[in-house]
């Protein structure tokens, strides 16, 4: 799946969730379950769907999309936060904000420096 499909159907979920109440939007910056298929825990099913690694642009483009989302709705987003999902979980895509490995130039990290 593209990163860009991902962004889209999590942007989606807010609009679901939000019908729950209160809610803090949740900005996933990647998906790979390859190493959990090849060692997997006990609690772990086979998955092979993962996402394209995402570009500096895309990955801010994100984050400004979940900032965006609370400040137009500060009702059910009465926290004015945003979660970023998979940050350092190696195992499932969170390379993408590691400098050693998914952004070894700081280019990811410093394009989400811009958002606001």
């Amino acid at each position: 799946q593209t990163y860009a499909a991902m962004a889209t159907s999590v942007k989606n979920y807010w609009t679901t969730i939000a019908s729950f109440g209160h809610i803090v939007p949740t900005c996933n910056f990647g998906y790979d379950p390859s190493p959990l298929n090849q060692l997997p825990p006990s609690f772990w099913t086979t998955n092979n769907v993962s996402v394209t690694e995402p570009t500096p642009t895309e990955l801010a483009a994100h984050l400004q999309d979940g900032s965006n989302y609370v400040d137009a709705n500060p009702t059910i987003c009465d926290a004015f936060a945003v979660t970023i999902y998979a940050w350092s979980e190696c195992a499932e895509g969170g390379v993408a904000m590691m400098p050693t490995i998914g952004d070894p130039t700081g280019n990811k990290g410093r394009n989400l420096l811009l958002v606001n």
